[in-house]
């Protein structure tokens, strides 16, 4: 039987999710991958690289207890980042997350290519962190991990034509993010009237994206601004140079323990008809 999934993780009748484990080799090889790309998803919806470690470990133990045969990669991804995104809402609801740190770019020995992944990089990471969370996390499972066409809307809960929708928007708002950066990394030869825009918005507490309009209002009506930034544009394609944030090797190695182990303790317990399985450490259940 193959995974199925319909706005939510996989899923089939309760007698296949009761006994349809994938075994401990197969866990194995979801988590190997798919681990270090959900890893970073996390990280990025809950900035906390031990709450992203706990995230990802109960995503794969859920999917992991629902799947049987050979499910099809794009809908057991789309699954699994499905459910990496709600154990991450469940963690943080209604709260702004900064933007973790990404690994700094390799210096690229040539330094006259025009535009290279290590001159644009800072750019890119700098737009992203003006964007509003949903901008960013959109944005991310497009760019950065090939989530695409009706899996983004699986993955978020909406439909095809909304996440598109979604997309598009922010694809629009991260090219004018790269531009307001752009014209305050040029210094005095930027635009002061921005600076003093951004200024002013340090000081007060407000959404993100009220105030990227009122920057962009500003940069599209200034001939200063205009002169930075010239024919150059920011397509969204570039957030694919920011690298991913890879699980520390201890992080690593305590998610798929506890995987593979509870993932065999289900599977387990799926097996007795009573219900009195042992537990995880091979006692029984105290009543």
């Amino acid at each position: 039987m193959s995974v199925e999934f319909h706005n939510g993780p996989a899923s089939g009748s309760a007698g296949d999710q009761r006994t349809a484990g994938a075994g401990p080799d197969a866990a194995q090889q979801m988590y190997e991958a798919f681990a270090a790309p959900l890893f970073d998803y996390c990280v990025g919806l809950l900035g906390d690289e031990v709450a992203a470690s706990d995230a990802v470990q109960d995503s794969l133990i859920a999917v992991d207890a629902q799947i049987s045969g050979e499910p099809e990669p794009d809908q057991l991804r789309a699954s699994l980042y499905f459910a990496a995104r709600r154990q991450c809402r469940s963690r943080r609801p209604g709260r702004r997350v900064k933007p973790a740190d990404p690994p700094r770019a390799p210096a690229t020995p040539d330094a006259t290519a025009s535009r290279t992944p290590g001159e644009t990089l800072p750019i890119v990471t700098a737009a992203l962190a003006r964007l509003p969370d949903g901008d960013r996390e959109v944005l991310s499972l497009a760019y950065r991990h090939g989530i695409e066409g009706p899996h983004l809307g699986a993955v978020l809960g909406l439909s095809p034509r909304r996440a598109e929708s979604l997309l598009s928007g922010a694809g629009t708002r991260f090219g004018q993010s790269a531009a307001v950066v752009v014209i305050l990394r040029a210094g005095e030869a930027g635009c002061q009237v921005l600076e003093g825009i951004v200024s002013q918005q340090d000081a007060v507490a407000s959404p993100p994206d009220s105030k990227l309009i009122r920057l962009v209002r500003h940069t599209e009506s200034c001939s200063d601004c205009a002169r930075v930034v010239g024919d150059r544009a920011f397509s969204p394609d570039l957030i694919s140079q920011v690298p991913l944030t890879l699980p520390a090797g201890r992080l690593r190695l305590r998610i798929i323990r506890t995987t593979l182990a509870l993932g065999a303790y289900r599977r387990k317990a799926a097996a007795v008809p009573d219900g009195s399985a042992p537990s995880p450490s091979g006692s029984a259940p105290q009543g």
